[in-house]
């Protein structure tokens, strides 16, 4: 018998990889062939294509679902592959999402919330699968007591897991899901979310850069040093400039004092104070990735993107202003294929202005 573990991102890949150990040390191998990518595919090999077979040759399949792996492409994808496949079971393992947040293909299978009494069920389902002749020897009372040694070891690592990915709670069931409705400035998502997404590169682009700077500065002086700790990554910050060649405030600074707050020109010192903290600390710890800081004037959008598959830039940010500061979070919206030329147009005009900015000294 064969089973294919899927996972996507790092709690789904914890919660997988823990319970493919115990399924090894429980069940030999000739009786039940578990596959699970990174310790199944051996280096150098084209792991797609090994993928692909295995998911047409296999009897059973368990997903670790969490609030970023269901909508990996490569989740549903593997999901509706084995669900087509004939006397196929398919066993879905809730992580930290709820069974009534399950896109298609899994709303169709009954789901496994991760708590003991179910997760058992889970395993006996498992043993049951297999052929009468080769089910395990012990009893099934041995088999829960080897359940019960693991489970409350394993409960507790993926809990810890759970607090380290996600910082929200309540009705939100991945950062996908507020980027698309635009409601981010009413979810309990968190920077470190955004910045978990973009991989190589983020670009912020704001009239005050409020959000990222004066709320939570020594959380973002963190995911900074960490998002910019590799080479290849790169942080590009697009802000107002506060001041014109006569030293007195911009025309832009002082329409949105008017319109929008009388806090407005101290928001931005103090933004600007963290861009140059930022910029001094980049030196001073050899931060490996490039921060790139420049400052123009007015910045007429309030529109915020999200495109995982741009070839150039993944991210991109603009804090909203309003009248009483009472957003703490970025509105932003995830790109979809009927307003692709919407992020195309507003990409080249960001790139076009950040190449025309000063830099910050």
């Amino acid at each position: 018998m064969k089973l294919f573990i899927s996972w996507s991102g790092r709690l789904s890949r914890i919660a997988a990889s823990e319970f493919q150990k115990w399924l090894r040390d429980v069940f030999y191998k000739k009786h039940l062939e578990v596959f699970f990518s990174p310790t199944s595919v051996q280096p150098g090999i084209l792991w797609r294509e090994i993928i692909k077979t295995e998911l047409t040759d296999t009897d059973m399949g368990i997903f670790f679902l969490t609030r970023e792996s269901i909508w990996s492409p490569w989740v549903l994808f593997e999901g509706g592959a084995i669900g087509k496949l004939p006397g196929s079971r398919v066993f879905i393992v809730l992580v930290d999402v709820e069974n009534n947040n399950l896109p298609s293909p899994f709303k169709q299978f009954q789901a496994t919330p991760l708590k003991q009494d179910k997760m058992w069920e889970l395993v006996k389902a498992i043993n049951d699968e297999l052929p009468k002749k080769i089910r395990r020897k012990h009893s099934i009372q041995i088999l829960n007591n080897k359940f019960l040694e693991w489970w409350h070891g394993y409960k507790s690592k993926i809990d810890k897991a759970v607090k380290s990915t996600f910082s929200g709670s309540g009705d939100w069931t991945n950062v996908n899901e507020a980027l698309i409705s635009g409601r981010i400035a009413n979810s309990p998502f968190q920077a470190r979310d955004l910045f978990r997404i973009a991989k190589y590169r983020i670009d912020f682009i704001a009239q005050n850069h409020y959000y990222i700077t004066v709320d939570e500065k020594k959380e973002h002086t963190i995911l900074l040093k960490r998002f910019l700790k590799r080479n290849n990554r790169t942080v590009n910050i697009l802000a107002m400039k506060p001041k014109n060649d006569k030293g007195d405030d911009t025309d832009a600074v002082k329409a949105w004092t008017e319109l929008m707050s009388p806090n407005f020109p101290g928001d931005l010192k103090n933004a600007l104070e963290t861009l140059l903290y930022w910029k001094r600390l980049a030196t001073e710890e050899n931060w490996h990735g490039k921060l790139n800081i420049r400052l123009t004037g007015l910045i007429p959008t309030s529109q915020n993107f999200f495109d995982a598959n741009h070839p150039r830039g993944g991210l991109i940010i603009t804090p909203m202003i309003n009248k009483s500061s009472n957003y703490d979070r970025p509105v932003v919206f995830i790109t979809k294929k009927e307003n692709r030329v919407a992020f195309e147009s507003y990409w080249i005009a960001y790139i076009e202005r950040f190449r025309r900015a000063e830099k910050l000294r």
